[in-house]
């Protein structure tokens, strides 16, 4: 398994030449910290969220949905001013960039919610305006579900 810090590292080297993280010049960056790092946090995490579609659907057509992408929570991580600028939003209320794995495992964890939708939600939200798949207007998820009309509670 590569070691977390290593890829944080090599990212900001990314951004600092003017490479993106959300685009085919990010060398994997975002899917290896995935991988490497978020996906076990991801695991602990418990789905609190819901569309009233998604409670009424049958489970075979229900997914579980980050509210804020987590392509959006590895940004944060590494540079959140390497943000996806076509969602028109700012930098985040920077809690990154992470000084170290344990303030980056505390990013993730306070930018990590799931929620359920259905697979007909889940497409609205990323066609719902470009690049919602991949970030959320100034790292605020709840905007990609109003765009989309997608009311979510708790559970």
């Amino acid at each position: 398994m590569e070691d977390a810090w290593d890829i944080i590292v090599e990212g900001r080297a990314i951004v600092a030449s003017g490479g993106r993280l959300f685009s085919k010049g990010s060398n994997r960056v975002p899917t290896r910290l995935r991988q490497a790092f978020i996906a076990r946090i991801d695991r602990e995490i418990a789905v609190t969220l819901t569309s009233q579609a998604a409670r009424q659907a049958d489970t075979a057509d229900v997914v579980v949905e980050h509210v804020i992408p987590i392509k959006r929570i590895v940004i944060e991580v590494i540079a959140p001013e390497a943000h996806d600028p076509r969602t028109g939003g700012r930098a985040m209320t920077r809690l990154g960039p992470a000084r170290d794995l344990a303030h980056a495992e505390r990013i993730a964890r306070e930018m990590l919610t799931k929620a359920y939708v259905t697979r007909a939600e889940h497409d609205r939200l990323n066609i719902a305006s470009q690049s919602f798949q991949w970030d959320a207007p100034a790292g605020d998820g709840m905007a990609r579900y109003r765009v989309a009309g997608i009311e979510l509670t708790a559970i």
